[in-house]
Order: structure tokens, then C-alpha cells, then sequence
């Protein structure tokens, strides 16, 4: 089985890649929104993925992740029923690691269900099957609680809005907002327009 690669992107048309590892290319299945801001995809790029490879009777597909912990969390949404592979994928595309693992902990359908495929009955499933098998593989550090409690009180929800109008993901806008909190100590005090700005210029490195 394939865990892991490493190598350079030889061929790139989301949500799909090609990985040249040692000469020989490996087509890697990784939507656009996994993607961290500071990686960025294009052919020529090096990248390091782990992998969780799938097989079917009629196919066999590799799924790639930037992480250990968010392929283990798809590990573990793909054991609900219902909920495939791809769609697995896609949830963790949209919302985010952390906003996935936060919806299923305080029981939070209507977040998981903005995902498109992800109906009352799934989400609601989803939860009662895994609100309570999270925190081996992923705990939420008190930190990252107190970054998203600063971000809340002292930003307002336009600023998030306005970037989620972009495509960005809620989870990667909060990081790069949190990033500029702590090196900028007028950040929140800028107008909308500039923290705009300043938030993408972030997101775009």
C-alpha cells in the first residue's frame, strides 16, 4: 500500500495531480481547498503527501494530504456510512480540519451540512458516530481556542466574509488572520478595506 510521496508535480488539473516520484508518476486525488496558504500547486513543485490508497473492484484511487492528522481524520469520516471517499475529501476541502473536527464536537449540523452532498441525515450521523472518537488522532490545542476567541472578539464577521467570497476556507482565513494579530498590533484597528488587503497578502504567499 501507498502511504506516502514525495516528488515533484509533473501534471496538475484539480482535483487531481500527477507525482513524479523517482520516474514514475502517481495520480494523486487532492482538491484545491486542502491545499495550506503557504503550499502552493503548480506543475514543477515539490511536494510531500501522505497518502491513503483505496481500492475498489473496478478502481484504485490514491487520496493525498498534507497532513497525518487530516488523513486520519478522512480515515475516519470514510467509516460513517454514507460518506465515500471522495466526499470524506470534500468536507475536509471545505471546511478545514479544525472546523470539521469543531462542527462534530459541539454537534454542529448545519456547518457540515454547507457542504454540497451533506444532508441532514448524514450530518447527524456523522455526529453520533464520531463526537466521540476524535481526540486520539486530533485535539484542538488551547491555543488554537484562543486565537479563534481573539479572532472573534476583535474582528468583525465581514472581514471572514469577504474572503470566503474569494474561495478562501474559513479555517486557512482564520490562520493567516491570527498570523497577522500577533505581528501587527493595529491590525484590527485598519479599516476593512485594509485588512483585506493585508489578510491577502498572507493567503497569497
Amino acid at each position: 500500500m501507498i502511504a506516502k510521496l514525495k516528488g515533484n508535480v509533473i501534471e496538475y488539473a484539480p482535483p487531481s495531480l500527477v507525482v513524479d516520484v523517482m520516474g514514475i508518476g502517481y495520480d494523486v486525488h487532492l482538491p484545491f481547498g486542502l491545499c495550506p496558504p503557504s503550499q502552493k500547486i503548480d506543475v514543477g513543485s515539490s511536494v510531500d503527501l501522505f497518502i491513503r490508497q483505496i481500492i475498489r473492484e473496478d478502481s484504485m484511487t490514491l487520496y493525498g494530504f498534507f497532513s497525518r492528522k487530516s488523513r486520519d481524520l478522512f480515515d475516519k469520516l470514510t467509516e460513517v456510512k454514507g460518506c465515500g471517499p471522495k466526499l470524506s475529501q470534500a468536507i475536509l476541502a471545505e471546511l478545514g480540519d479544525d472546523s470539521t473536527v469543531s462542527a462534530i464536537i459541539q454537534q454542529d449540523a448545519k456547518l457540515l451540512k454547507k457542504v454540497t452532498g451533506v444532508g441532514s441525515r448524514l450530518a447527524e450521523r456523522i455526529i453520533l458516530e464520531l463526537k466521540g472518537r476524535l481526540e486520539d488522532i486530533y485535539i484542538i490545542s488551547s491555543s488554537e481556542h484562543v486565537a479563534s476567541e481573539m479572532i472573534s472578539r476583535e474582528l468583525s464577521s465581514d472581514l471572514i466574509d469577504a474572503l470566503l467570497s474569494l474561495g478562501y476556507r474559513k479555517s486557512d482565513c482564520e490562520k493567516a488572520i491570527d498570523i497577522l494579530l500577533k505581528d501587527q498590533n493595529d491590525f484590527a484597528k485598519l479599516t476593512l478595506q485594509d485588512q483585506i488587503k493585508k489578510t491577502l497578502g498572507v493567503l497569497r504567499k
